[in-house]
């Protein structure tokens, strides 16, 4: 229904975030790890986690992710 959903909002920070290969962490591996999400709850998590993995430990810029659920 357009009125149930799922909003995901992510600052510039995570899909430019770079590794050490010099790739980038783009949308579609954002969109990779939400498809593995069960929901909200695990949203930010999995998405921290995974640019954890894939850029190690520090960021090059700010990294701010908010998940949204509306419900019928």
């Amino acid at each position: 229904s357009l009125l149930e959903g799922r909003l995901v909002l992510a600052t510039d920070g995570v899909h430019e975030q770079r590794n050490a290969a010099g790739l980038t962490f783009d949308f579609s591996r954002i969109e990779q790890v939400l498809e593995q999400s069960k929901g909200t709850s695990g949203d930010v998590e999995a998405i921290i986690r995974a640019l954890h993995d894939f850029a190690g430990s520090r960021f090059d810029d700010d990294v701010t992710v908010l998940s949204l659920e509306r419900r019928a």
